[in-house]
Formats: structure tokens, C-alpha cells, sequence
């Protein structure tokens, strides 16, 4: 886009007020497209990219606040400003709750408009700023294709790289869906033996009549069926590393060969009593609590000592704090590029609900829900409703109706919203900023103003969530922006 010369679609049906706009935006420094009703105005929105548009609040096919809520369900990134003549505190209200960045009465002095549009201009420019530093930080986030910037991962990904050229045997621990194989892989790839083979074996998934001649091998007679001999999972790996997945269902017998694998460095293949010497790399991963496991007796407990001298804990995605939003980050950006569409990011009522949700099936879930939104969405930002149905009731609650919500002063909205979202995120200001939809240093200011700063947790009595829409984040835009805001 021309940073010189912005796009603005101006909807009115008056001709003589189309013309001024026309005018006075192209003097201002932006690019005016004209329309006359919906009709128009869509067939603009699909051909061109225009970031703001200026409507008028009685179209001759459609009302203006419904034409809001199209517009803004095309594309959840437009910015639209409204202008009326017949102004109300109800509508100006609906507009902003439908997304609306400000709400113009007409006759309007064109200094007021020029104002909004400079803020306009300002808002866009940050967001590009936004977009590039995002990337800046996914880039900056990823140690060998695992994202993550929490101290948790900091301190799992420095283990990685100590550990990783000196390892013979390393026990991954954590819950389903954590990413364990990715460790198991990196670990692989950091290591002297990257050039050689990496096997995976999913032990809950052998087959329990061949499970040891799958792992260590058969010559050819040694049962019905094995007409060639073969080697098994260790010899194939022989000289690189072997990722033994889900160890735990392993059964005692099979315990006890592995055992001896790991003290002698020979397998013996099933039917002949010669032994074969390998030398490889053994990786585990579990998500069960493998000393448990040994308290019951499931488990061989001089098997576990071997396998667990370096262990690596993955912790769940529940406590890796900001990871979560740059995780699914991520996967959008993966899979936009996957599907060819061109999705930017998610809306703030998105990323609320994920911030909100604890992830019981960890990154694989945020992944495959990530996934299925990418498919769905139809425009350029992931919204609410393209996530799961589980993410959207754990997200902005939306049961309180216009009549239920009291009518309130602009800055004590601000210090509702503001303790509301400190209260959810008990206190976490990355989370915060992301829930609000503003910048670290907006939120600071408003921490200030508000006299929350000097408390983290930031529990105050009262607080009320009211709804959080996209457009809610015009709420926290500078002081010098809210006198163009109605409470």
C-alpha cells in the first residue's frame, strides 16, 4: 500500500457530499473511492484494498450500522467511521459496539474529520510497524522450528543445547500434545550424528505378537510369515538416534530387552542366538510420571535410572505465558501460506478466547484449531467465530444486552475494561495489552492514569466485563483521541 497516499471509501448517497469529501481527502493526503449504496461500496471492497472507510449512517439499501457489521465481517481490519444527521446516544453507542472507530455528526467542522483521519493514518502506520515487529519476534522466537520466547522454554532450549552433542540416552517428559517428537528431533539435529539415520517408534502402537522382532529384528524362519529376514528398528538406526515414544506402554518382557540393548549396545534378532553390535542414540518420551509407574510396578525401576539421566520437562501450554499468542501466530502465518490465503492475524476478541482457554490438549490442539480457522475463515483475520466452539464460549462474554449495561462516564468504561482484563490475566500486562488490543506502552499509561500500576494483581472490587468486541479497543486510543469517542 502507498504509505503516501492511503485509500478511503466514502459511501453517501447525497452527490454534492460526496464531492466535498472527494475533495478535502485528496487535499489531506489520502486516495478517495466513491459509492452510492452497498452495492457499490462492496464491489469496491472486493477489487481494491482500502484500510478505511466513510459511510453515511442512512444508506438507501442498507442501514448504516448493519453496513458496519458487513463491512467489518469482509475484512475485520477496516476501520469504518460513521456520519449521521440524526445524531443519538443509543446509536452512537451501537456503532461503536459494532466496530465503528468513531461516530461524526452531521453538519461536522472538517477540522473534526481531518482530526479522525489523521488518527487514522497514525493507527494504520503502527500496525505496520506492529506487523513488521511481529515477524521481527517470530523469527527471533524460533530455536530450530520450536517457537517459544517464556522463561520455561528459555531454560528448556538452553538444556537442548547442552545437552544435545554429549546425550546417549535422554527421558522427554510432559503432558500429550507438549511437542516431545519436535525435542526428540532437535536434539537429533544439534547432536554429532545429525547426517544419520533418526527412527521413531510409537511403542503404544506395536504390534504385541511383533513388537520384539520389529524393534531388534527376525531372520528369515524364525516365525510364520517371516520369509526374509530383516533388520529391526535399532540396527536401522545404527550410528543416529532412536526416539522411543510413549516408553511407558511398554510391556515387562520388552523392558527388560531394552534394558539390555542400552547396558551392551547388542540386539539380537528373533530366531538366531548371534547378537549384532549397534551403536545409537536412545531418546524417550513419556506423559505419565515414569517413578509412579515404578511405585505400582508397571515400570522396571533400573530401566527408568537408565533412561532418565538427562531429563527434559515440557511444561504444558497453560504456563508458557505469552508463547500462547505467539504460537498461534505462528500457525496462522504457516497456514495461510499452506492454503494460499491471505490472513494477517487474528481479531482481538480471537485472541482473547485463546488467551482465555487452558489448552488441555496443549500445542497440538492450538495447532489443529488454528488449522481448522485458517480453513473457515473467509476474510483477513482469523475471527471468534472461525475458532472451535470450545474457544468461543471461553471467550468475550457476550450474554449482557445493550439494556443491561449501564450507561457510564468514557473513562470509568476505560477503568472497567482495564480492571477486568488485569483481573483475568491476573495481573500479566503481555496479556493484558493483548486482550485490550493495545500497545506495552499505551498500557502503561493507562495503568498510570487508573493507579494500577503499583499493583500486578490488580484486583479491584467491582470490576464488571462488559462486551469486548473489536471495537471495544477504541476505549484505550490516547487521551487526546477520546473526545472523539461517545461514552
Amino acid at each position: 500500500m502507498n504509505s503516501a497516499r492511503i485509500p478511503v471509501l466514502v459511501v453517501d448517497d447525497e452527490a454534492p457530499m460526496l464531492e466535498l469529501l472527494h475533495d478535502y481527502l485528496r487535499e489531506w493526503g489520502f486516495e478517495p473511492r466513491l459509492a452510492r449504496n452497498r452495492v457499490e461500496a462492496m464491489a469496491q471492497l472486493q477489487t481494491h484494498e482500502v484500510p478505511i472507510v466513510l459511510t453515511d449512517m442512512r444508506l438507501p439499501d442498507m442501514d448504516g450500522l448493519e453496513f458496519v457489521s458487513v463491512v467489518r465481517a469482509h475484512a475485520p481490519r477496516i476501520e469504518v467511521v460513521l456520519m449521521t444527521g440524526y445524531y443519538s446516544v443509543d446509536s452512537a453507542v451501537a456503532a461503536i459496539r459494532n466496530g465503528a472507530f468513531d461516530y461524526l455528526c452531521k453538519p461536522f467542522p472538517l477540522e473534526r474529520l481531518k482530526e479522525t483521519m489523521e488518527k487514522l493514518r497514525h493507527r494504520l502506520k503502527l500496525d505496520s510497524e506492529a506487523e513488521s515487529l511481529e515477524a521481527e519476534r517470530l523469527e527471533k522466537a524460533d530455536f530450530h522450528g520450536i517457537v517459544g520466547r517464556s522463561p520455561v522454554m528459555y531454560e528448556v532450549f538452553d538444556l537442548l543445547e547442552r545437552v544435545a552433542f554429549h546425550f546417549g540416552t535422554v527421558l522427554i517428559s510432559g503432558e500429550t500434545g507438549t511437542g516431545k517428537e519436535l525435542v526428540a528431533r532437535v536434539l537429533h539435529r544439534l547432536s554429532p550424528v545429525a547426517d544419520k539415520p533418526f527412527v521413531v517408534c510409537n511403542c503404544s502402537a506395536l504390534v504385541p505378537t511383533l513388537v520384539e522382532s520389529q524393534l531388534f529384528g527376525h531372520v528369515r524362519g524364525a516365525f510364520t510369515g517371516a520369509t526374509e529376514s530383516r533388520p529391526g528398528l535399532f540396527e536401522v538406526a545404527d550410528g543416529g538416534t532412536v526416539f522411543l515414544d510413549e516408553v511407558s506402554e511398554m510391556t515387562p518382557p520388552m523392558q527388560a530387552r531394552l534394558l539390555r540393548v542400552l547396558q551392551s549396545g547388542e540386539v539380537q534378532r528373533v530366531g538366531t542366538t548371534s547378537v549384532r553390535k549397534v551403536k545409537v542414540r536412545v531418546v524417550t518420551a513419556t506423559n505419565r510420571d515414569l517413578t509412579a509407574e515404578v511405585q505400582a510396578g508397571r515400570f522396571r525401576e533400573d530401566l527408568l535410572y537408565r533412561l532418565k539421566v538427562i531429563e527434559i520437562h515440557l511444561p504444558p501450554l497453560r504456563e508458557r505465558g505469552e508463547d500462547v499468542l505467539l504460537l498461534a501466530r505462528h500457525f496462522v502465518r504457516q497456514f495461510a501460506q499452506r492454503f494460499g490465503k491471505p490472513i494477517a492475524g487474528l481479531t482481538r476478541t480471537a485472541q482473547a478466547a485463546i488467551l482465555r482457554y487452558l489448552w488441555p490438549g496443549n500445542v497440538r490442539e492450538l495447532e489443529h484449531a488454528l488449522e481448522r480457522a485458517c480453513m473457515l475463515c473467509p476474510s483477513t483475520q482469523i475471527r471468534l467465530e472461525d475458532l472451535p466452539p470450545n474457544l468461543s464460549e471461553a471467550g468475550v462474554n457476550r450474554s449482557a444486552s445493550n439494556a443491561e449495561l449501564p450507561l457510564m462516564s468514557f473513562e470509568e468504561a476505560q477503568r472497567r475494561l482495564l480492571a477486568a482484563a488485569l483481573k483475568e490475566t491476573g495481573g500479566n500486562r503481555s496479556q493484558t495489552a493483548a486482550i485490550l488490543g493495545v500497545s506495552r506502552p499505551t498500557l502503561y499509561r493507562l495503568l498510570d492514569k487508573f493507579g494500577f500500576s503499583g499493583n500486578r494483581s490488580a484486583k479491584v472490587k467491582g470490576a464488571a466485563v462488559v462486551d469486548a468486541e473489536d471495537s471495544t479497543a477504541g476505549l484505550f486510543d490516547s487521551d487526546e483521541e477520546k473526545g472523539s469517542r461517545v461514552a
